[in-house]
């Protein structure tokens, strides 16, 4: 808030100086995000030890029926058969947090592995999200990991 208030007194003359400024907010505002990142990261890896989640290699006669993200970096899908997964993503998937949809890419039609099959987000379908720990987590479990990731600072 405090910065805005600087902007409205300072006079652009040089449309390079508007550039650049421009560039400056948009690094500043990117910057806000990563405590937040690695606070969920730490929430979710405190979770998973705590809970002693069980690590899956790979999900057989796996059909997909629904999904939540819990950040860009994790997600938890949901399966016909009534079981549910945490998965953990290689890296940094653009988008998923905000996304209302995700495609999920398969080596084999009816098997969900680990390394080899990633998640897909719309806004960014050049980007494959790769899939790097599936874990079992049960409907408890969901509710609170998404409470805790929900009200982080």
């Amino acid at each position: 808030m405090i910065l805005l208030k600087k902007l409205d007194s300072i006079k652009l003359v040089n449309p390079m100086k508007s550039i650049l400024l421009l560039t400056l907010l948009s690094l500043t505002s990117c910057g806000l995000n990563q405590p937040r990142t690695a606070k969920n990261k730490q929430i979710i890896a405190d979770f998973e030890q705590k809970h002693q989640l069980i690590l899956v290699p790979k999900i057989t006669s796996f059909h997909f029926q629904g999904w939540q993200s819990l950040d860009n970096d994790h997600l938890i899908i949901s399966t016909l058969r009534g079981q549910s997964y945490l998965l953990s993503l290689h890296s940094y998937c653009y988008d998923l947090k905000y996304s209302n949809q995700i495609f999920i890419k398969r080596r084999v039609s009816s098997v969900l592995d680990t390394n080899f099959d990633s998640i897909i987000v719309p806004n960014d379908p050049g980007a494959y999200c790769y899939i790097d720990k599936i874990q079992s987590i049960n409907a408890k479990q969901i509710d609170e990991l998404s409470a805790l990731v929900k009200h982080t600072p």
